[in-house]
């Protein structure tokens, strides 16, 4: 099984910060980006229909928060693709009284023969949002508006 990678830093095409992507084979996960402040957040990639609809929740695997810790980030951020964002803190990712639930997937095979994995599911009303304009969705997702 591949390992969690995390590359070097290289300044970002916007230049306000640092960025890191994190790999998993030959998957991207997401980017860990370094503030000038000081602040560290790991943005995880997804589609908007990866949110976990019996939870309403965003689902980050263990091993990653795990890794993501001992580099000491302090945010877990989710860059949807349709340009809504969401921001907790890495504590609040993995805090039960907050509503996150680890379920385990790791022996669940998906369609495209890929094994599962161990994740925290964290509502996303404990998250910050940030929603992209309804057109934006509407363009990525190739539905005609009315």
């Amino acid at each position: 099984m591949a390992e969690l990678r995390v590359k070097d830093f290289k300044p970002s095409s916007c230049g306000k910060y640092q960025v890191a992507k994190v790999k998993k084979g030959y998957s991207t996960y997401g980017e860990l980006r370094k503030y000038p402040d000081g602040m560290s957040i790991y943005w995880a990639l997804r589609k908007p229909d990866e949110v976990f609809v019996e939870l309403d929740a965003w689902a980050v695997d263990v091993e990653t928060i795990s890794v993501m810790k001992s580099r000491r980030v302090t945010h877990i951020g989710i860059l949807v693709t349709n340009g809504d964002t969401y921001l907790t803190r890495i504590e609040t990712m993995t805090d039960k009284d907050k509503g996150a639930v680890v379920l385990n997937y790791s022996k669940h095979t998906g369609a495209r023969g890929k094994l599962g994995a161990r994740q925290w599911y964290l509502p996303r009303a404990m998250f910050a949002q940030k929603l992209a304009p309804p057109e934006d969705t509407l363009k990525i997702m190739k539905i005609k508006g009315r």
